[in-house]
């Protein structure tokens, strides 16, 4: 997580310390308007004012005491951090950390005109430093001198262009008064001092955003000529703005020979790799792996025989293009909701399911669209051929005694989903729902060259061919809520009719949300598929960017506290990430314990989340 992030309306992380407002301090001090009247706000945490050098290999009592006070900063009262700081100094006088540490616990106590002394001490005798001046330039903001603040951020800037609170703080100013172009202009205004290559970064992700894909390489190829070693969050964030951006030959040609196993480890590779085969670079893809490899590290074993049997399938495939007869397509079998994947003790969450219970397959839909969409290759449309039978599989597995399973269609080798414009032919669905002993298979097709879409479906029972119902829905892509409610409530009472199932009762409290937040929904079911698929090694959605996606199920999760179901697919989706071989999910911790302290789950939903928490973060 940034260590500088613009805090919107709904922060998350705003943090109301009761041992501080009884000192007359209400309101986290990490919070700072980004200037005079502005309704944005910048956070500058504890992490922010935690300079955390050692001055020797084994941990001195100042070191100690110095990890206890930043442990302590969320619970203790500011009289005692006060005190313990102050003995702090005394011990270790002249470090960074302690002049820095100091000044924080005295804007605590509401202690300006000292902490602004502190920080101008220490640089009188050091010479000035960007992080200090960024936390003078902080502290005149909050003594509601814009003016001087925005001085002393600009003289940052100048000592260090990188420095990522400076950065973000300008560019958000710049952003919020007059828009994105002068936030790009911003930034341009930074590449002009030396040493920089952050806000080359940062412009080549703007300039990504706007399809200059030229522009963002030159970007790019501006901050690597600066950097000695690439970070390896910066071969993260590069790689995964190219691939979201679909250029994996920019990936390969900027990143390969700057990568290092040891440094950039499991993350950084994957994206490499996956560049590799999709460019079909075969040699590149195995000197990564075989540098991977060499660290032998058993919780990446799995994932890089995956890339093994990659690597292995193209070399055959171009050595052999002519004999390979595998299918284009493979079928991912997805058992209970998707949420409920990887959770400890699902059975638990779910409708208990009898022994003689009806099994009904759902399959992905195929989607017909507009020549003009088709021929971008834009999934945003075709997304709704797998979202809409796993929306509706849900449905009928939490809402009746049948037990529901999905079907979803992938590119055998994991490249993508598959979604035909034509409907599958008549057998080739049969096996797919006979091959997992269904007993009833209902299959779709979405015409969407017309507004609003129609939706056609066939309900099928495969132990009786004479059993066929269809039925017929429009849907609206923009708006789809309503109308995908009664195409499930119209589904439902087919399945109730046809297959002689009942409704029945639910462990946990499962409630749609309402309103946008159900199209949030939605895309969090989306994002529960990939990750589901990333465990099975499908990898489908070519997952970039892992971390976006766990902060959008965190934002649904946030934006809908009335029921179970969002909450357990943000566990969930962290277990899977773990489960596929990542690990972001130890990035979230903190963040998922304040979820559900601040939103607590109940009964059988609470018992399985802190299961799965506690076997994530033993």
């Amino acid at each position: 997580m940034d260590l500088l992030k613009r805090v919107l309306e709904k922060a998350w992380g705003r943090d109301n310390r009761q041992g501080l407002e009884s000192q007359g301090v209400t309101e986290d001090p990490g919070f700072l308007d980004l200037y005079e009247n502005s309704s944005r706000k910048a956070y500058f945490g504890k992490e922010s004012w935690a300079v955390g050098e050692s001055h020797s290999a084994a941990p001195s009592s100042a070191d100690t005491l110095y990890l206890e006070i930043v442990e302590g900063l969320d619970r203790a009262t500011g009289r005692e951090l006060l005190e313990k700081t102050r003995r702090l100094r005394e011990m270790d006088p002249d470090a960074a950390r302690t002049s820095c540490l100091l000044a924080y616990v005295l804007l605590l106590n509401g202690r300006l005109d000292e902490a602004e002394e502190t920080l101008k001490s220490w640089m009188r005798r050091n010479g000035e430093d960007a992080i200090f001046l960024v936390h003078l330039a902080r502290i005149y903001a909050d003594k509601g001198d814009q003016t001087r603040a925005e001085l002393t951020l600009w003289r940052a800037l100048k000592r260090d262009p990188n420095e990522i609170h400076a950065v973000e703080w300008f560019t958000s100013i710049h952003r919020d008064r007059f828009g994105h172009n002068e936030y790009v202009r911003s930034l341009q205004q930074l590449t002009s001092f030396p040493g920089g290559w952050r806000p080359q970064l940062w412009l080549a992700q703007a300039m990504l955003e706007e399809k200059q894909w030229d522009q963002a390489r030159r970007y790019y190829q501006q901050a690597l000529s600066v950097l000695e070693e690439v970070p390896s969050d910066v071969m993260r964030t590069m790689s995964e703005a190219l691939g979201n951006a679909g250029r994996e030959w920019d990936i390969v040609d900027l990143l390969f020979s700057h990568f290092n196993a040891e440094k950039h480890g499991l993350i950084g590779g994957n994206n490499l790799l996956r560049a590799c085969l999709g460019l079909k670079d075969t040699e590149k893809a195995l000197a990564i792996l075989k540098d991977l490899n060499a660290l032998k590290r058993p919780d990446w074993r799995e994932q890089l025989q995956y890339w093994a049997e990659r690597i292995n399938q193209e070399v055959a495939a171009q050595k052999n293009p002519k004999g390979l007869k595998t299918s284009p397509v493979s079928v991912l079998t997805l058992e209970n909701p998707v949420w409920s994947h990887r959770l400890a003790d699902p059975d638990l969450l779910l409708p208990q399911k009898g022994d003689k219970a009806v099994r009904i397959a759902f399959v992905s839909c195929s989607c017909k669209l507009l020549d003009t969409v088709a021929s971008v290759g834009d999934d945003a449309e075709r997304r709704w051929a797998r979202l809409i039978p796993l929306f509706l599989a849900e449905q009928v597995h939490m809402l009746t005694t049948a037990e529901s399973l999905t079907l979803i269609t992938i590119k055998t080798g994991g490249s993508g989903f598959y979604s035909p414009e034509e409907p599958f032919k008549k057998d080739a669905i049969r096996r797919m729902g006979r091959k997992v002993e269904a007993d009833y298979l209902l299959s779709g097709h979405i015409d969407a060259t017309q507004t609003p879409w129609e939706v056609r479906f066939d309900l099928e029972g495969l132990g009786n061919e004479g059993c066929q119902q269809n039925l017929v829905g429009t849907l609206q892509p923009g708006n789809p809520g309503n109308d995908l409610l009664e195409l499930s409530r119209r589904v439902q009472r087919v399945v109730l009719e046809a297959a002689g199932v009942h409704r029945s009762l639910r462990p946990i409290d499962y409630r749609l949300p309402l309103g946008d937040c159900f199209n949030l929904y939605l895309d969090g079911l989306c994002e529960s598929l990939t990750l589901s698929a990333a465990t099975r090694n499908c990898s489908p959605a070519m997952l970039y960017d892992e971390r976006s996606l766990l902060d959008r199920l965190l934002n649904l999760a946030l934006e809908d506290t009335g029921s179970d179901v969002t909450r357990l697919m943000f566990v969930g989706a962290l277990a899977k990430s773990k489960a596929s071989g990542s690990e972001v999910f130890k990035q979230y911790e903190t963040v998922v314990k304040r979820l559900l302290e601040d939103h607590p789950l109940t009964g059988f939903a609470r018992d399985s989340a802190e299961k799965t928490l506690a076997a994530l973060y033993h």
